[in-house]
């Protein structure tokens, strides 16, 4: 059995008033609002062993759909700002496989060097405040988690994901391949099946069988949050076409790695000399 996460797509455009299916290159002014939900799961005993000791471990475990994050202007200003900093100072790696088609930029060089080349302004970086304040707000709510044991950690990153060359669907356990991570988010800055072809989000989570599916369609302006560790085995399906934008968050309950506000995180990056900053 599989399930899948779809939304009606609702037109904003109050002139036009019907529904209408996008072009790939006018996805820009679509938000789906027509979901909101958890597919709760149970946490994993040996997960989080050392979040339980501090009081930092999810009392709820499993992934939401949200669909009322940001306003569709937001989002739109988000997209735009995503493609001009990963085209300008994006980083990339030829030595990871499931890598070779993803371009991404840190939050803390967008913050470093954006500024630094002046294509990134005070206004934008209010914007990414208000969204990074609203994500922690949402996973914190619905996770069961203690606000002052919630950190921002330094893989929060715009992406983008285009077929550059075939590769097997990756699934993996956040936490196995980052132990320090609770809570992984992203916010799709993309439709599939208009912007991209392919790359839906699966969680082997999806029934009460072992490994049945749960398949998740990215859309412009859609949010997703989910538990990190083994109760939360996932992987991207291939794109095949197109580009997929997306703003990544993670949250560690680490202080000694993480940031506890998007202000902190800016205040780390410029207190590195710019040739020691990862």
């Amino acid at each position: 059995a599989v399930i899948l996460i779809r939304s009606c797509i609702s037109n904003i455009n109050s002139e036009i008033g019907r529904r209408t299916k996008l072009a790939i290159t006018n996805s820009l002014t679509v938000l789906i609002r027509c979901v909101s939900s958890l597919h709760e799961v149970n946490c994993s005993e040996k997960g989080y062993r050392r979040e339980r000791e501090i009081g930092g471990a999810p009392q709820r475990c499993g992934t939401l759909i949200y669909d009322n994050l940001v306003t569709v202007e937001e989002a739109s200003k988000l997209r735009k700002l995503a493609e001009k900093l990963i085209n300008r100072i994006g980083d990339s790696s030829r030595y990871i496989r499931e890598s070779l088609n993803l371009k991404w930029v840190n939050l803390h060089n967008v913050f470093r060097k954006g500024a630094q080349l002046k294509i990134f302004t005070e206004k934008d970086y209010k914007l990414i405040r208000k969204t990074g304040d609203a994500v922690k707000q949402v996973v914190c709510n619905t996770f069961g988690l203690r606000e002052e044991l919630v950190f921002f950690s330094n893989v929060s990153q715009f992406t983008r994901h285009k077929p550059v060359t075939q590769f097997s669907e990756f699934r993996h356990v956040d936490k196995v391949r980052s132990p320090s991570l609770i809570v992984t988010t992203i916010l799709w800055l993309s439709t599939v099946d208009f912007d991209f072809i392919g790359g839906r989000l699966e969680f082997l989570t999806g029934g009460p069988e072992p490994f049945s599916p749960l398949l998740i369609d990215p859309k412009f302006g859609r949010f997703s949050a989910w538990t990190s560790s083994y109760e939360n085995p996932h992987a991207v399906h291939e794109i095949v076409a197109g580009e997929r934008y997306a703003l990544i968050f993670a949250f560690t309950a680490s202080q000694e790695i993480g940031h506890a506000s998007i202000d902190h995180l800016r205040e780390w990056a410029f207190s590195f000399d710019e040739l020691n900053l990862m």
